[in-house]
């Protein structure tokens, strides 16, 4: 931005330092530098800081080193604190204006040390606030970027996060108060909690993301000037390998499909939506009838950006999702069900129906894609297409391959057999 007053030209540009060495995910700095009429000041930090790979600089000619972005609103719209960011710029380029200004009324020399002394003067940290209102304020702001669906998994995480901080008596910890000690009690807090009959009550992976959203909330505490800096550093969290994909083939999904309890009436039909169409939760909780299409040759499908990546799912309607439709009269007045209510009637669900593992949502879209690829013998790229994913290859983690696909892809290219089915099923099931 250019302020030109009485002939003297004033930019403010911004650059990271260490952007140049950092890795994409690392956070570094941002910077501000006065020029006035092509003599510079010394840069000085915001306080504000961004993950390199975030940060837009347009293409200059110039060979430098450090380049500045010349953009308008430097930060990229796909990170999450963005407008948080471009706010802050925002305020120092207005900052600047009012030092230069402030300057001219009182007749001072206008330089870009002068310009600096007056807005760094005036930029002191935030008063202190709670942690848990940070992660709420924190909680709205991506809510307000994101569907509020996406935002359930916040909901819960907020909720344990708060059930940790009474049970050691830190109600009312304030973000500047939260040093490398709590983080590190939260994490063993976390690890030593139980269920009543004796298993962990969280998971690793579960643990590193309410671990990852402290982060955040610190994170945006420097941000917003409620915190000067970082007290955990970096986390450097290792997560275990993901779970296995669950089927749920045929005579199970019958099972489901017959129950007849009828207090779980609702939540057997969105099981049933579930498996038959692959929809996560979210996506399924913020679907309308305007995602319903139909061909001109008569089918039915659901044609839905997924709210986690904005990348469109294309779902075949296949008849046992579409019967749940004609049953409540559109998609608009499906069951809209809480996700925590939602997995308590799943664990009677799956008691009552004998299912071959604890039923979930995720287990439904698991069944969704193995069922495309083992029973209808969907080509790999098309499941792709109707799951909203960008490559293939991330259908390895929700698909289990038979070994009757396998036998399917080689009678289809003509490759001689050299063993019969059976054999090969008990072999695949020794591996």
């Amino acid at each position: 931005m250019i302020f030109l007053k009485n002939d003297m030209i004033v930019d403010v540009h911004f650059f990271l330092r260490g952007k140049e060495t950092a890795k994409p995910d690392e956070l570094c700095s941002i910077y501000a530098q006065i020029d006035c009429d092509g003599l510079r000041g010394t840069a000085f930090s915001i306080r504000l800081q961004i993950p390199a790979k975030y940060w837009q600089v347009k293409p200059t000619p110039k060979k430098s080193k450090i380049k500045p972005s010349t953009s308008e609103h430097p930060a990229s719209s796909s990170y999450l604190l963005s407008e948080q960011i471009n706010e802050g710029i925002a305020r120092i380029r207005k900052a600047a204006q009012t030092a230069k200004n402030i300057l001219e009324s009182t007749e001072q020399e206008i330089t870009p040390e002068a310009i600096k002394l007056i807005i760094t003067a005036k930029r002191k940290v935030a008063p202190g606030k709670q942690f848990l209102a940070t992660l709420d304020e924190l909680r709205d702001v991506l809510t307000s970027k994101r569907s509020k669906n996406t935002m359930t998994n916040y909901r819960t995480r907020r909720n344990n996060i708060h059930e940790f901080l009474l049970a050691k008596n830190y109600g009312n910890l304030k973000v500047s108060e939260f040093r490398y000690s709590h983080f590190e009690e939260f994490q063993l807090w976390m690890i030593d909690q139980k269920n009543d009959d004796g298993s962990e009550r969280w998971g690793t992976n579960t643990i590193n993301k309410h671990l990852t959203l402290v982060n955040q909330v610190l994170e945006y505490a420097i941000n917003k000037e409620y915190l000067k800096s970082n007290p955990i550093g970096a986390m450097g969290l290792e997560y275990d390998r993901s779970k296995p994909p669950q089927y749920m083939e045929a005579d199970a999904r019958q099972r489901v499909e017959e129950c007849t309890v009828k207090s779980l009436e609702r939540e057997i039909d969105v099981s049933i939506f579930l498996m038959y169409t692959g929809l996560s939760h979210t996506d399924y909780s913020s679907l309308g009838d305007e995602h319903l299409y139909r061909l001109p040759a008569g089918e039915y499908f659901i044609k839905k950006p997924r709210d986690k990546t904005n990348i469109y799912s294309i779902i075949p309607l296949l008849p046992q999702a579409h019967a749940i439709i004609k049953k409540y009269g559109s998609i608009r007045k499906l069951p809209r069900l809480d996700l925590s209510d939602f997995n308590k009637a799943l664990k009677i669900l799956g008691e009552l129906t004998k299912a071959p593992f604890k039923l979930s949502t995720s287990v439904f879209r698991d069944t969704f894609i193995s069922m495309m690829e083992n029973e209808m013998m969907v080509p790999a790229r098309l499941i792709m297409f109707m799951v909203g994913h960008t490559n293939e290859r991330q259908l390895s983690n929700y698909s289990i391959v038979h070994p009757a696909r396998i036998l399917h892809d080689l009678n289809k290219n003509k490759v001689v057999i050299p063993f019969n089915l059976e054999a090969f099923e008990d072999l695949i099931k020794a591996s």
